[in-house]
């Protein structure tokens, strides 16, 4: 999402694939008084902590986006994320103990 000035800058760091510098923009704008910008932001930060390889914390903003700020783009989100911490979870117990080779 791109609302504000901040996720307008953003969009640079992304296209460099640098999600820790979107994010620091991105969480700016999560206490924007606007409630669509603040919960687009929120998606934002579920994204950057998905590609940064954080299931967990990105469920958690993604459940912020929703649940906080009412953005229902992020409902199907929340389903996705569900799921690929679960197979997630699956694969580590799968693998536990063997050496996987690249």
């Amino acid at each position: 999402f791109t609302g504000s000035n901040n996720m307008r800058k953003a969009i640079v760091y992304v296209e460099n694939n640098d999600w820790t510098k979107a994010a620091e923009l991105w969480k700016i704008d999560v206490n924007n008084t606007n409630k669509r910008i603040a919960g687009d932001a929120a998606y934002n930060m579920a994204l950057a902590a998905e590609m940064q390889g954080k299931l967990n914390v990105a469920l958690v903003w993604a459940k912020k986006s929703f649940e906080k700020f009412n953005n229902k783009s992020a409902v199907d989100y929340i389903h996705i994320l569900e799921r690929r911490i679960k197979e997630q979870v699956k694969l580590n117990k799968q693998f536990a103990g063997e050496q996987v080779i690249r």
